[in-house]
């Protein structure tokens, strides 16, 4: 509200200064798409480069969302490639499956290692309701990296599974299965429920 006011009245420059301020304290989607209201045409790049340095130094989920608003694919790609796997996985769903369908065509190995990350948050959390979701993650992860040539990174997955989740036997099943070349059957989609509950409704 501070700096809607203080650029009403126009003290546009103090607005930056007030922006800016913000979101070195807070790198992210919000942060940065409030920024750049202040931010002059012609000045546009010369910030979001800026910008984009900053996020940098922040949270890693932050960074991604800045990335995939404003399609920087090339610069999102190699910041996944640097990130750890345990790092990846801390993030929600939410932010990286973005994160992964932004970069799948133009880089299959990184969304792969998105795709990984999703996979393994799933079955470490041992909430097995949720372990058909973490099979069709693993299935696009083996599809990117084999699509990559990166097949032994497939198999590297495969190994740790095999070895820290044997005994969740309602996932290891499938995931053997999958694994030998078998097409999963993943989970009906809310969506899908949804359209057929209508039909039935409107039909009765």
């Amino acid at each position: 509200m501070r700096r809607v006011l203080l650029g009403k009245v126009g003290r546009k420059e103090d607005a930056l200064k007030a922006a800016w301020s913000e979101f070195i304290g807070y790198p992210g989607i919000y942060s940065y798409e409030d920024l750049m209201k202040y931010i002059p045409k012609k000045d546009f790049r010369k910030w979001h480069e800026k910008a984009l340095r900053q996020a940098q130094k922040g949270n890693l989920s932050g960074f991604i969302e800045i990335c995939v608003k404003t399609k920087e694919v090339e610069l999102l790609s190699r910041r996944i490639d640097s990130a750890q796997h345990e790092e990846l996985e801390q993030i929600g769903h939410y932010v990286t499956e973005k994160a992964a369908k932004a970069i799948a065509k133009k880089y299959p190995r990184t969304a792969a290692k998105i795709h990984r990350a999703l996979g393994m948050r799933i079955i470490k959390s041992g909430k097995n309701k949720y372990y058909q979701y973490a099979l069709e993650h693993f299935q696009k992860a083996k599809k990117l990296y084999e699509q990559s040539g990166q097949r032994q990174k497939w198999s590297a997955i495969v190994g740790i599974v095999r070895k820290e989740h044997w005994r969740k036997y309602s996932f290891i099943g499938d995931f053997e299965a999958m694994a030998s070349g078998k097409e999963p059957k993943y989970p009906e989609s809310f969506e899908s429920r949804a359209r057929k509950r209508w039909k039935t409704q409107i039909s009765g």
